[in-house]
């Protein structure tokens, strides 16, 4: 879905260092990141709600010019996944005030709720968790109004476990369903994001596995369409020792799979589910030998999703 990163702390020098450094680490094309994501160096205007005199003495809060131009983007750019860096940057009334951050927490949500989209709005922790660090045991550990906590439908919460930049992210709140495992990161060597430290966080999330299998598709559709044009079939037949995709392609750099047993099923899970949304199809043709056989094929469907013109008809 189209994202939009509004970062009122760090300037645009330092997320496109960031970037880099993230798609060097996981292996993705810039050009194809920058069809669904736009980032907003917003450090000079970054304010999207501010307390105004009503007169009396008395302040109330509202949202900015800022936050009317961030609306119209995200309207035209038809955004659904906003993320918001942070709250102590764009928020510039009294963080205490229960009735100011809950309607400011709720305006966020406004700006993507008619596109059926979500906020992701990171803020700064306590002085108590931020002091104590990796020792904290404050189970809060959110500062200020508990609005922030409470006008919330979902909570992470990013702390520190020892001195080698290794971190723990915990579910602390999930109103719309069960609370999620923690997740054990640590930062790459050049600082330009996390990682996670194992894998059992995703062996025991099936959005997490869906989501992965998606990501192989495009590389593992290209390698199918490459073969193909060289006339290198590719056998819908699992049982074929190899001509199958993993037995056929797994020496291939850009192969999403390693070559165990279990990457081998995870392979063939995915041409299954990519037939299953029509981006393959098992294309009949005769064997040298005159025989009858079948082999992968890109459907149209599938040509546009790996962004390459319709093969021509080999027979």
């Amino acid at each position: 879905m189209k994202t939009l990163f509004f970062s009122a702390e760090d300037g645009k020098d330092t997320i496109r260092r960031r970037m880099a450094g993230i798609c060097r680490a996981d292996d993705l094309d810039p050009a194809e990141i920058d069809k669904n994501l736009i980032v907003l160096d917003a450090t000079d205007v970054p304010c999207l709600f501010e307390e105004a005199h009503v007169g009396g003495g008395v302040k109330r809060g509202q949202v900015t010019v800022i936050y009317d131009q961030l609306k119209a983007m995200i309207e035209g750019e038809s955004v659904k996944f906003l993320i918001v860096d942070n709250a102590s940057d764009t928020f510039g009334a009294n963080p205490i005030d229960r009735q100011a951050v809950t309607k400011f927490i709720r305006s966020l949500t406004q700006l993507v709720r008619d596109a059926g989209g979500a906020v992701l709005l990171l803020s700064h922790v306590n002085k108590v968790t931020s002091r104590a660090g990796k020792v904290q045991t404050d189970t809060e550990s959110y500062a200020d109004s508990a609005a922030w906590h409470n006008a919330a439908r979902s909570r992470l919460f990013l702390n520190a476990t020892d001195n080698h930049g290794n971190l723990s992210l915990e579910h602390q709140k999930n109103n719309l369903g069960k609370k999620q495992n923690d997740l054990r990161l640590a930062f790459r060597e050049d600082g330009s994001s996390l990682y996670a430290l194992d894998s059992s966080y995703d062996e025991n999330n099936a959005a997490t596995n869906a989501l992965k299998r998606r990501l192989c598709r495009a590389p593992l559709l290209s390698l199918i369409h490459e073969f193909y044009g060289r006339r290198e079939w590719i056998s819908p037949s699992t049982q074929s020792t190899t001509t199958n995709a993993h037995a056929k392609l797994k020496m291939e750099s850009s192969f999403p799979f390693g070559k165990s047993r279990e990457d081998k099923a995870e392979c063939f899970a995915v041409v299954r589910e990519c037939e299953r949304d029509g981006l393959l199809f098992k294309e009949a043709y005769k064997k040298q030998d005159r025989h009858d056989a079948q082999r992968w094929a890109l459907t149209t469907k599938g040509l546009e999703f790996i962004g390459k013109a319709e093969h021509e008809e080999t027979t």
